[in-house]
Parts: structure tokens; sequence; C-alpha cells
């Protein structure tokens, strides 16, 4: 365990608020921010959203990332040595690199606020772009949260990433990156308010079941707000002359 002296820690070039733990994994080191929330969040706000954004909408996010951090220490793994990621896999936290005055802030103003479902912290998940319509939110089990369904989002049209794509993968990468370690011959999506919830990925040889989340994250996605298309080139029966055609075809899944 390193604790701060007169200066803060650093890995790297980067500065953090609080100790460092370094943990032992296998052939490689672990470090940990060791870092109480208040101060976790000034390193969050400041990363996740402009600092030029109204204080009301600062203070709005400061609420939402101490809710979300709270809700997540519940599932907290204990064999784990950090209780979060430091990336959108919980959400980014940048250190004192992240931190303005405005975010700090915003921070201090909403001191001990969080957002309860019920006498629970409510699990407050957030995004930069709908695509147009929130995603339905479930607990661990599956089971639909009452407090997260799905909405309309006009106003979702003003983000760059309201429309994305398309993304182009061979069936080759796909199937590899899917976890097939074959090339994949279908991708079975089932839907929900847009959102892909889960998938079956079909390669010659059996096929896997992924969650939305997980098909995003392997094929590089921006979102679970997604469809399927296949493009592929079949040979023609013989030689095309110079300036001939022939039909391409394209298969969108259901």
């Amino acid at each position: 365990m390193f604790s701060p002296g007169k200066s803060p820690v650093e890995v790297g070039k980067s500065a953090y608020h609080g100790g460092l733990l370094v943990v032992s994994s296998g052939k490689r080191l672990q470090v940990v921010n060791v870092v109480d929330l208040e101060s976790y969040l000034d390193g969050v706000v400041g990363a996740e959203v402009p600092s030029t954004w109204p204080a009301a909408a600062l203070e709005a996010q400061a609420v939402a990332a101490r809710s979300y951090a709270l809700a997540k220490l519940q599932t907290v793994v204990t064999a784990s040595p950090f209780s979060l990621f430091s990336d959108t896999r919980s959400q980014v936290y940048g250190g004192i690199a992240a931190e303005t005055p405005a975010t700090t802030k915003a921070v201090q103003a909403t001191a001990g606020k969080v957002v309860l479902y019920r006498g629970k912290v409510a699990t407050t998940y957030f995004s930069s772009s709908t695509g147009g319509e929130t995603a339905p939110g479930v607990d661990r089990k599956g089971r639909p949260l009452p407090y997260l369904a799905p909405v309309p989002d006009p106003y979702d049209k003003l983000s760059p990433y309201h429309d994305w794509g398309p993304v182009i993968v061979s069936a080759n990468d796909a199937g590899k990156a899917l976890g097939l370690n074959a090339p994949l011959m279908d991708l079975e999506p089932a839907t929900k308010s847009g959102h892909v919830t889960s998938a079956t990925a079909v390669g010659p040889t059996g096929k896997v079941t992924l969650t939305g989340s997980q098909v995003q994250t392997d094929l590089g996605l921006r979102s679970t707000w997604f469809d399927v298309a296949w493009l592929s080139l079949t040979p023609p029966a013989g030689r095309v002359p110079t300036g001939g055609t022939f039909p391409l075809s394209e298969r969108r899944a259901a």
C-alpha cells in the first residue's frame, strides 16, 4: 500500500487522491486506487461530462454518479481487490486530471445526495446517447427495474452519435470475437425497445448465447441499439463481360 506524502500518488504521469494498492495478479501487477467516495466522484464527473455544462446538469450528473457507485458497491465480489472499474464498465474515472472547479463544485453542492427507490439506492445508468429511446433496466437476476422503464428521447437527435455505423466485420473476425473459434454463420438477436437484449451466435459446429452488452463489447459497437445484416457475394455462373451486371442480395436478421 502506497500512501500520499506532500504530493498525490501517481501512476505514470497520472495523479490520484488517496493511496495505491499494488496486488500481484499472476505474472502481472494490478494497481488499485483506494480513495474516498467524494474524491472519486471529483474524478468521475469531470471525465463523464463537459465542465461547461450548466451547474444544474453537473449536479444531476454528480447525483447519478454517486448513486451508481453506491449501488454497484452492493454487488462487489469480495475476492476482488477493487470495487469499480475506471472505464465504461462502471463509469469513467480520470483521477485528479479530470477535475475542474465547476465539476468539483457540483460534487460538493450535492454531497450525500443519491437517488432512492423503495428505500434502496437506485442503479442510475446513464449514457452519452440513447438512440432515441432509453433501454429498459434489469437487476442482477434479469428482472425489470420499474424505475428504469424505457421512455422516448426526442432530444437525442442533437447527439453526434444518434446515428452510427455501419460497422463492417468479416465472418471470421466476428466468430473469433464472439467465442466461436470459427466463422460466424448467423447472429440471431432478441430485442426490446430497439435494444438487443441477447443474441445467439451460430457457427459451423455449435452456437453460443450472449447478452446484448457482450455482443456490443466483442464487436466494438457503440451501443446495444443495432440490427444485423449479412452481405455476401456469390460468383456468377459464367464470366461477366465488361459493363455487364449481376445481382447482389442482403439478408437482415429478424
